[in-house]
Protein backbone atom coordinates (compact mmCIF):
# COMPACT_ATOMS: atom_id res chain seq x y z
CA UNK A 1 0.00 0.00 0.00
CA UNK A 2 1.07 3.53 -0.95
CA UNK A 3 -0.73 6.90 0.28
CA UNK A 4 -0.30 10.44 -0.75
CA UNK A 5 -2.38 13.62 0.13
CA UNK A 6 -2.32 16.96 -2.23
CA UNK A 7 -4.60 19.85 -1.61
CA UNK A 8 -7.28 20.04 -4.76
CA UNK A 9 -8.84 23.25 -6.93
CA UNK A 10 -12.05 23.74 -6.60
CA UNK A 11 -13.82 21.81 -9.59
CA UNK A 12 -13.45 18.27 -10.58
CA UNK A 13 -9.85 16.51 -10.35
CA UNK A 14 -9.63 13.24 -12.33
CA UNK A 15 -6.67 11.44 -11.14
CA UNK A 16 -4.41 8.89 -12.90
CA UNK A 17 -2.12 6.07 -10.73
CA UNK A 18 0.63 4.24 -12.32
CA UNK A 19 2.32 0.72 -11.12
CA UNK A 20 5.43 -0.39 -12.56
CA UNK A 21 7.54 -3.54 -11.63
CA UNK A 22 10.86 -5.58 -13.09
CA UNK A 23 9.53 -9.37 -12.60
CA UNK A 24 13.13 -11.32 -10.98
CA UNK A 25 14.06 -14.57 -9.56
CA UNK A 26 13.92 -15.48 -5.95
CA UNK A 27 17.31 -14.06 -5.32
CA UNK A 28 15.70 -10.82 -6.81
CA UNK A 29 17.44 -10.42 -9.61
CA UNK A 30 15.63 -9.32 -12.79
CA UNK A 31 15.08 -11.93 -15.54
CA UNK A 32 16.47 -11.68 -18.47
CA UNK A 33 14.39 -11.10 -21.60
CA UNK A 34 11.33 -9.86 -19.32
CA UNK A 35 10.25 -6.63 -19.62
CA UNK A 36 8.76 -4.16 -16.68
CA UNK A 37 5.32 -4.65 -15.90
CA UNK A 38 2.64 -2.27 -15.32
CA UNK A 39 -0.83 -0.90 -14.71
CA UNK A 40 -2.91 2.16 -14.13
CA UNK A 41 -6.28 3.08 -11.84
CA UNK A 42 -7.76 6.55 -12.03
CA UNK A 43 -10.15 8.71 -9.15
CA UNK A 44 -12.47 11.28 -9.69
CA UNK A 45 -12.83 13.62 -7.39
CA UNK A 46 -14.97 16.60 -6.81
CA UNK A 47 -14.12 19.41 -4.64
CA UNK A 48 -16.33 21.89 -3.80
CA UNK A 49 -16.39 25.33 -2.42
CA UNK A 50 -19.66 25.93 -1.09
CA UNK A 51 -20.26 29.54 0.71
CA UNK A 52 -23.61 31.71 1.61
CA UNK A 53 -23.53 35.25 2.48
CA UNK A 54 -26.23 37.19 4.45
CA UNK A 55 -26.93 40.81 4.26
CA UNK A 56 -29.85 42.53 6.61
CA UNK A 57 -30.86 45.91 6.38
CA UNK A 58 -33.57 47.98 8.28
CA UNK A 59 -36.00 50.54 6.37
CA UNK A 60 -36.44 52.61 8.23
CA UNK A 61 -32.97 53.30 9.47
CA UNK A 62 -34.03 55.63 11.76
CA UNK A 63 -37.83 55.88 14.08
CA UNK A 64 -39.35 57.73 16.74
CA UNK A 65 -39.63 55.71 20.42
CA UNK A 66 -41.29 53.14 20.09
CA UNK A 67 -41.23 53.24 15.93
CA UNK A 68 -41.45 50.26 13.91
CA UNK A 69 -38.97 49.23 10.87
CA UNK A 70 -39.41 46.34 8.54
CA UNK A 71 -35.87 44.29 8.37
CA UNK A 72 -34.75 42.44 4.65
CA UNK A 73 -32.59 39.65 4.93
CA UNK A 74 -30.74 39.14 1.53
CA UNK A 75 -29.25 35.07 1.06
CA UNK A 76 -27.12 34.33 -1.35
CA UNK A 77 -25.82 30.98 -2.15
CA UNK A 78 -21.83 32.15 -3.39
CA UNK A 79 -20.65 28.53 -3.56
CA UNK A 80 -20.20 26.08 -6.25
CA UNK A 81 -23.01 23.92 -4.27
CA UNK A 82 -26.43 23.58 -3.58
CA UNK A 83 -27.65 24.57 0.09
CA UNK A 84 -30.53 22.39 1.72
CA UNK A 85 -31.49 23.03 4.41
CA UNK A 86 -31.01 26.55 4.92
CA UNK A 87 -32.19 28.28 8.21
CA UNK A 88 -32.27 31.89 8.95
CA UNK A 89 -32.68 33.32 12.49
CA UNK A 90 -32.90 36.47 13.94
CA UNK A 91 -30.66 36.42 17.42
CA UNK A 92 -31.21 39.20 19.04
CA UNK A 93 -32.03 39.08 22.81
CA UNK A 94 -34.51 39.93 23.66
CA UNK A 95 -36.19 39.63 20.17
CA UNK A 96 -37.04 42.32 17.71
CA UNK A 97 -38.86 40.31 15.17
CA UNK A 98 -41.64 38.07 16.59
CA UNK A 99 -41.95 36.33 13.41
CA UNK A 100 -39.79 36.26 9.65
CA UNK A 101 -41.79 36.11 6.33
CA UNK A 102 -39.59 34.53 3.15
CA UNK A 103 -38.24 33.26 1.30
CA UNK A 104 -38.95 35.48 -1.58
CA UNK A 105 -37.34 34.43 -5.36
CA UNK A 106 -36.97 30.73 -4.15
CA UNK A 107 -37.50 29.87 -8.62
CA UNK A 108 -35.26 26.51 -8.48
CA UNK A 109 -36.09 23.39 -6.57
CA UNK A 110 -38.49 24.29 -4.18
CA UNK A 111 -36.58 24.95 -0.88
CA UNK A 112 -32.98 24.12 -1.83
CA UNK A 113 -30.86 27.41 -2.36
CA UNK A 114 -29.55 26.48 -5.58
CA UNK A 115 -26.30 27.73 -6.95
CA UNK A 116 -26.35 31.98 -7.81
CA UNK A 117 -29.80 32.07 -6.15
CA UNK A 118 -30.65 34.99 -4.13
CA UNK A 119 -33.48 34.80 -1.10
CA UNK A 120 -35.57 36.98 0.68
CA UNK A 121 -37.07 37.29 3.80
CA UNK A 122 -38.66 40.21 5.74
CA UNK A 123 -40.29 40.55 9.00
CA UNK A 124 -41.78 43.92 10.97
CA UNK A 125 -40.19 44.43 14.16
CA UNK A 126 -41.89 45.12 17.55
CA UNK A 127 -41.82 48.48 19.01
CA UNK A 128 -38.58 49.78 19.61
CA UNK A 129 -38.12 51.98 22.66
CA UNK A 130 -33.89 52.02 22.47
CA UNK A 131 -31.19 52.16 19.87
CA UNK A 132 -30.81 48.51 18.32
CA UNK A 133 -28.47 46.88 16.93
CA UNK A 134 -29.93 43.78 15.38
CA UNK A 135 -27.91 40.18 14.60
CA UNK A 136 -29.27 37.48 12.29
CA UNK A 137 -27.96 34.49 11.04
CA UNK A 138 -28.01 31.67 8.28
CA UNK A 139 -26.39 27.66 7.76
CA UNK A 140 -26.81 26.25 4.59
CA UNK A 141 -25.78 22.30 4.18
CA UNK A 142 -23.94 21.89 0.78
CA UNK A 143 -25.84 19.44 -1.62
CA UNK A 144 -26.68 18.30 -4.63
CA UNK A 145 -30.63 19.13 -4.35
CA UNK A 146 -32.01 17.91 -1.66
CA UNK A 147 -28.83 15.49 -1.13
CA UNK A 148 -26.47 16.16 1.45
CA UNK A 149 -22.89 16.04 0.05
CA UNK A 150 -21.69 15.10 3.99
CA UNK A 151 -19.40 18.46 3.75
CA UNK A 152 -19.56 21.12 6.74
CA UNK A 153 -22.73 23.81 6.89
CA UNK A 154 -21.56 26.85 5.93
CA UNK A 155 -22.88 30.16 7.31
CA UNK A 156 -22.93 33.72 7.66
CA UNK A 157 -23.93 36.41 10.00
CA UNK A 158 -24.66 39.98 9.32
CA UNK A 159 -26.18 43.17 11.70
CA UNK A 160 -28.62 46.51 10.57
CA UNK A 161 -28.42 49.10 13.30
CA UNK A 162 -31.71 51.22 13.91
CA UNK A 163 -31.36 54.61 15.20
CA UNK A 164 -34.41 55.26 17.96
CA UNK A 165 -35.11 58.74 18.24
CA UNK A 166 -35.82 59.93 21.56
CA UNK A 167 -35.76 63.61 21.57
CA UNK A 168 -36.47 65.89 24.58
CA UNK A 169 -35.48 69.63 25.51
CA UNK A 170 -35.56 71.38 28.15
CA UNK A 171 -35.32 75.66 29.27
CA UNK A 172 -34.44 77.10 32.93
CA UNK A 173 -34.76 80.29 32.74
CA UNK A 174 -33.05 82.42 35.88
CA UNK A 175 -33.72 86.26 36.74
CA UNK A 176 -30.75 87.95 38.43
CA UNK A 177 -33.29 89.32 41.00
CA UNK A 178 -36.62 88.30 41.60
CA UNK A 179 -37.47 91.24 43.75
CA UNK A 180 -36.51 95.01 42.74
CA UNK A 181 -37.12 98.40 43.05
CA UNK A 182 -38.82 100.48 39.70
CA UNK A 183 -36.22 101.16 37.08
CA UNK A 184 -33.71 98.25 37.93
CA UNK A 185 -32.11 96.18 35.01
CA UNK A 186 -32.59 92.81 35.13
CA UNK A 187 -30.56 89.96 33.74
CA UNK A 188 -32.37 86.50 32.34
CA UNK A 189 -30.48 83.82 31.45
CA UNK A 190 -31.60 80.65 29.81
CA UNK A 191 -30.23 77.21 30.36
CA UNK A 192 -30.95 75.13 27.18
CA UNK A 193 -30.51 71.18 27.56
CA UNK A 194 -30.92 68.28 25.63
CA UNK A 195 -32.71 65.40 27.51
CA UNK A 196 -33.05 63.46 24.77
CA UNK A 197 -30.92 60.58 23.35
CA UNK A 198 -30.42 62.27 19.53
CA UNK A 199 -28.56 65.47 18.48
CA UNK A 200 -30.79 68.52 17.96
CA UNK A 201 -30.37 71.15 14.98
CA UNK A 202 -32.51 74.35 14.50
CA UNK A 203 -32.32 75.93 18.45
CA UNK A 204 -34.64 79.08 18.70
CA UNK A 205 -34.79 80.37 21.80
CA UNK A 206 -37.31 83.22 22.78
CA UNK A 207 -38.87 85.42 24.94
CA UNK A 208 -42.01 86.94 25.29
CA UNK A 209 -41.10 90.02 27.64
CA UNK A 210 -37.40 90.92 26.78
CA UNK A 211 -35.39 90.84 23.15
CA UNK A 212 -32.98 90.21 21.53
CA UNK A 213 -31.92 87.26 23.12
CA UNK A 214 -27.89 86.87 22.66
CA UNK A 215 -25.24 83.84 23.03
CA UNK A 216 -22.94 83.22 25.50
CA UNK A 217 -22.33 79.66 25.17
CA UNK A 218 -23.31 77.86 22.14
CA UNK A 219 -21.45 75.06 20.05
CA UNK A 220 -20.24 76.71 16.87
CA UNK A 221 -21.60 73.71 14.64
CA UNK A 222 -25.29 74.28 15.60
CA UNK A 223 -25.40 70.84 17.25
CA UNK A 224 -26.73 70.72 20.61
CA UNK A 225 -26.29 67.16 21.22
CA UNK A 226 -27.30 65.12 24.33
CA UNK A 227 -26.64 65.73 28.18
CA UNK A 228 -25.61 69.33 26.24
CA UNK A 229 -26.04 72.85 27.62
CA UNK A 230 -26.74 75.87 25.96
CA UNK A 231 -26.45 79.39 27.55
CA UNK A 232 -28.42 82.91 26.40
CA UNK A 233 -29.17 85.88 28.03
CA UNK A 234 -31.13 89.10 27.87
CA UNK A 235 -31.33 92.08 29.60
CA UNK A 236 -34.74 94.64 30.43
CA UNK A 237 -35.35 97.84 32.85
CA UNK A 238 -38.86 96.83 34.93
CA UNK A 239 -41.23 99.18 36.17
CA UNK A 240 -44.11 96.79 36.99
CA UNK A 241 -44.49 93.46 38.06
CA UNK A 242 -43.19 91.25 35.10
CA UNK A 243 -44.56 87.41 34.32
CA UNK A 244 -42.27 86.45 31.20
CA UNK A 245 -42.76 83.35 29.12
CA UNK A 246 -39.73 82.24 27.54
CA UNK A 247 -39.34 79.58 24.78
CA UNK A 248 -37.21 76.97 22.71
CA UNK A 249 -37.84 74.83 19.94
CA UNK A 250 -35.34 72.80 18.33
CA UNK A 251 -35.59 69.95 15.27
CA UNK A 252 -35.12 66.42 15.83
CA UNK A 253 -32.56 63.90 13.39
CA UNK A 254 -35.91 62.89 11.21
CA UNK A 255 -37.38 66.63 11.13
CA UNK A 256 -39.92 66.83 13.99
CA UNK A 257 -40.13 69.31 16.72
CA UNK A 258 -39.17 69.49 20.54
CA UNK A 259 -40.36 72.35 22.49
CA UNK A 260 -40.23 73.36 26.10
CA UNK A 261 -41.03 77.00 28.01
CA UNK A 262 -40.01 78.19 31.16
CA UNK A 263 -41.90 81.30 33.23
CA UNK A 264 -40.76 83.44 35.68
CA UNK A 265 -42.06 86.22 37.93
CA UNK A 266 -40.10 89.31 38.73
CA UNK A 267 -41.68 91.63 41.69
CA UNK A 268 -41.06 95.36 40.96
CA UNK A 269 -41.78 96.66 44.71
CA UNK A 270 -43.70 99.60 44.57
CA UNK A 271 -44.19 100.55 48.40
CA UNK A 272 -47.05 102.59 49.96
CA UNK A 273 -48.95 103.35 52.97
CA UNK A 274 -52.23 105.45 53.64
CA UNK A 275 -52.92 106.44 57.56
CA UNK A 276 -56.23 108.16 58.27
CA UNK A 277 -57.07 109.20 61.56
CA UNK A 278 -60.21 110.33 63.04
CA UNK A 279 -61.70 111.08 66.89
CA UNK A 280 -64.57 110.32 68.48
CA UNK A 281 -65.54 113.61 69.52
CA UNK A 282 -64.37 116.58 67.68
CA UNK A 283 -65.43 119.35 70.71
CA UNK A 284 -64.92 118.45 74.34
CA UNK A 285 -64.82 120.51 77.51
CA UNK A 286 -61.40 120.94 78.76
CA UNK A 287 -59.51 117.42 80.70
CA UNK A 288 -62.47 114.74 78.64
CA UNK A 289 -60.78 111.96 77.22
CA UNK A 290 -61.13 111.43 73.94
CA UNK A 291 -60.03 108.67 71.46
CA UNK A 292 -58.12 108.40 67.71
CA UNK A 293 -58.99 105.77 65.60
CA UNK A 294 -56.11 104.98 63.04
CA UNK A 295 -56.94 102.88 59.69
CA UNK A 296 -53.66 102.09 57.80
CA UNK A 297 -53.82 100.17 54.79
CA UNK A 298 -51.27 99.44 52.24
CA UNK A 299 -51.63 101.14 48.89
CA UNK A 300 -48.57 99.59 47.24
CA UNK A 301 -48.18 96.29 45.83
CA UNK A 302 -46.29 94.41 47.65
CA UNK A 303 -46.23 93.15 51.53
CA UNK A 304 -45.12 95.61 54.27
CA UNK A 305 -43.85 94.65 57.89
CA UNK A 306 -42.73 96.10 60.83
CA UNK A 307 -45.82 98.77 60.42
CA UNK A 308 -45.49 101.13 63.61
CA UNK A 309 -48.24 103.89 64.06
CA UNK A 310 -47.08 106.95 66.29
CA UNK A 311 -48.77 110.12 67.31
CA UNK A 312 -46.98 113.02 68.57
CA UNK A 313 -49.91 114.07 70.61
CA UNK A 314 -51.07 110.66 72.06
CA UNK A 315 -49.48 107.94 73.60
CA UNK A 316 -49.26 104.64 73.68
CA UNK A 317 -50.80 103.94 70.43
CA UNK A 318 -52.43 100.34 69.88
CA UNK A 319 -52.96 98.02 67.89
CA UNK A 320 -53.60 96.48 64.95
CA UNK A 321 -57.34 95.21 65.69
CA UNK A 322 -57.27 92.92 62.64
CA UNK A 323 -61.56 93.61 61.89
CA UNK A 324 -60.26 93.88 58.62
CA UNK A 325 -56.96 91.66 57.59
CA UNK A 326 -55.24 89.09 59.00
CA UNK A 327 -52.53 88.26 61.55
CA UNK A 328 -49.83 86.98 59.82
CA UNK A 329 -47.86 90.47 60.57
CA UNK A 330 -47.42 91.28 57.11
CA UNK A 331 -49.89 94.30 55.71
CA UNK A 332 -50.84 92.69 52.24
CA UNK A 333 -51.51 94.98 49.62
CA UNK A 334 -55.58 96.04 50.30
CA UNK A 335 -55.32 95.17 53.54
CA UNK A 336 -56.28 97.77 56.35
CA UNK A 337 -55.04 97.53 60.07
CA UNK A 338 -57.04 100.05 62.76
CA UNK A 339 -55.28 101.60 65.98
CA UNK A 340 -56.57 103.75 68.80
CA UNK A 341 -55.23 105.98 71.44
CA UNK A 342 -57.16 107.97 74.29
CA UNK A 343 -55.94 110.92 75.70
CA UNK A 344 -57.42 114.25 77.73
Amino acid sequence: QYQCSTALPSGQTINTVTATGQPSDEQGLPLPGITPVSDTDQETVNAYTPSIALEKTADPETVYINGTTTYTFTVENTGDTDLYPVDLTDVTVPAVCTSIDGPFGDGGTTDVLDQGETWTFTCVSVSLTDDTTNLASVTGTPSTGTTSLGLPDVDDSDTAFVDVIDAGISIDKIPSAEKVLPGTTVTYLYNVTNTGSDPLTNVVVSDDQCSPLSEVSVAPDGILNPGQTWIYQCSQVLDADTTNVADVTAQDPLGGSVTDSDTEVVDVVIAGLQVDKSVDDPVVYSGDPVTYTYTVQNTGDDPIQNVVVSDDQCSPVTGPDYTVGDSDSLLEQGEVWTYTCTTT
